[in-house]
């Protein structure tokens, strides 16, 4: 099976890349491929860009078979950075303030694997980023999509948090055959952009080549008013079938831009 992989990213209009507190991170392998988009929650959060960035990293650095995502570890990372933070000679008081009170970095996150070896793709979800699958052929009749997504958008997302015992609501699940077609990972508001407009929404994704066709096709959706001012991310994972068991992605089939490379 033939991979191609783009991931595109940017932050809110009147912000910089330094606010963005969207991550995303996937990881090819032969045997399976490994992709992850969270979305950090600004309210009542605490270095949730960081949260976000080990969410992903962390569940994307796994075994092929594991579909968990690995919280023990992620937790870990994340204290040991508050506290260096918040101990750091020139740390605001607010920084030590929030650090003491153990407010949590908190992020919605959307995980897939994709098994070549089962023929099958496992994925998770908590909060309002989703995932969206569109068997090949199937651009134009969204009856036959799989669909990973919320009921409603709104302000306050679950979310998985850096500490334990803290998570807002439980994750939820979905599994399907390997087949040809193209997953769509994105967080809330390209989501719920994708959930209204369907057909016309696929059709402008797909346009989407580089960042900077990405970037300004956001900002006429922005000014158009059709697609919410957010931070959004979006990762493209194409699926071809090429008579080869196992998954094969040349660098000229990965387009990805990397956050930590803009702010």
């Amino acid at each position: 099976m033939k991979l191609s992989v783009k991931g595109f990213i940017t932050h809110k209009d009147g912000e910089a890349y330094d606010d963005c507190a969207d991550r995303m991170a996937f990881d090819v392998r032969p045997a399976a491929l490994r992709a992850a988009i969270a979305d950090g929650v600004s309210c009542g959060s605490f270095l949730q860009a960081q949260w976000a960035q080990y969410l992903t990293e962390g569940f994307v650095s796994q075994a092929d078979e594991i579909t968990s995502v690995p919280l023990d570890v992620c937790r870990q990372r994340w204290q040991e950075t508050a506290t260096a933070f918040a101990n750091s000679p020139d740390a605001h008081w607010m920084t030590k303030h929030m650090f003491q009170r153990h407010i949590p970095g908190a992020a919605t996150l959307v995980s897939l694997v994709v098994s070549a070896k089962h023929k099958l793709w496992f994925a998770e979800s908590l909060g309002d980023s989703c995932m969206f699958f569109v068997p090949q052929g199937t651009e134009y009749d969204h009856s036959k999509w799989i669909v990973f997504a919320p009921d409603s958008f709104d302000n306050y997302p679950n979310y998985y948090a850096s500490y334990e015992g803290m998570d807002k609501g439980l994750p939820v699940y979905e599994m399907g055959n390997l087949e040809q077609g193209r997953f769509y990972i994105m967080t809330d508001a390209l989501s719920e952009w994708l959930c209204r407009q369907k057909e016309d929404a696929i059709a402008i994704i797909n346009n989407w080549e580089n960042q900077d066709m990405f970037e300004a096709s956001i900002t006429q959706l922005r000014n158009e008013g059709i697609l919410h001012n957010d931070d959004s991310t979006i990762l493209i994972i194409s699926i071809e079938d090429d008579g080869e068991e196992l998954f094969t992605c040349n660098n000229e089939d990965k387009i990805f831009t990397d956050i930590n490379k803009l702010i």
